[in-house]
């Protein structure tokens, strides 16, 4: 997978461009791992859902290059460590 250089601004406009996260929803968005609430909002500060949740695990699985690191739950640690910092 290649590394993305990303623009300063949010791909959302309410999530903040000194957040700690703002990378990851970004190249989350890139990858349509993450859509938002609307096309602009990403619900940022709010709580994410269970179906969210394995929505996004599974778009992930869906778009990953790197099976091997998801069988071992390092990305599902890292997702699990992001979405609690939420």
């Amino acid at each position: 997978m290649a590394i993305l250089r990303l623009p300063n601004t949010s791909a959302f406009k309410d999530v903040p461009s000194d957040s700690y996260a703002k990378g990851y929803i970004d190249r989350g968005k890139i990858y349509g791992i993450v859509n938002g609430i609307t096309p602009d909002t990403f619900g940022y500060g709010q709580d994410v859902k269970r179906e969210e949740m394995v929505t996004f695990v599974v778009r992930a699985f869906e778009r990953s290059a790197i099976v091997s690191l998801v069988l071992s739950g390092s990305v599902l640690i890292g997702v699990y460590y992001l979405m609690k910092k939420m």
